[in-house]
């Protein structure tokens, strides 16, 4: 999927003069999260989900998370490479799909 401005919100209280800079700096996390999450991805967005976050270098120096603005729309089938936790830390995000070594993360 070829990812535009449309699939990013902008998170609470960011300033909207800054959402071309904030698209540019996230999307480049977005593009390289794992395949298998990309696919999980890419059918939220499909459903109407949108994607506030992109960041990497936490908790791992090789890590990506992307969060999505709104719960995952079903569950999804997954590969074995892929876990799926629905009861996460709440303070943080709510469930989560990852992916180990390097660890990344699709959270909502």
């Amino acid at each position: 999927m070829e990812y535009s401005k449309a699939h990013f919100r902008l998170r609470h209280g960011q300033n909207p003069e800054m959402e071309n800079y904030a698209f540019e700096g996230e999307v480049r996390y977005v593009v390289q999260l794992h395949p298998d999450l990309k696919s999980i991805l890419d059918a939220e967005l499909l459903s109407g989900n949108h994607i506030v976050e992109g960041s990497g270098g936490w908790p791992e120096k090789e890590s990506i998370i992307v969060r999505l603005e709104k719960p995952f729309t079903k569950k999804h089938l997954i590969p074995s490479t892929v876990r799926f936790d629905g009861e996460c830390d709440p303070h943080y995000w709510h469930q989560e799909y990852s992916c180990a070594s390097p660890l990344h993360l699709l959270v909502c």
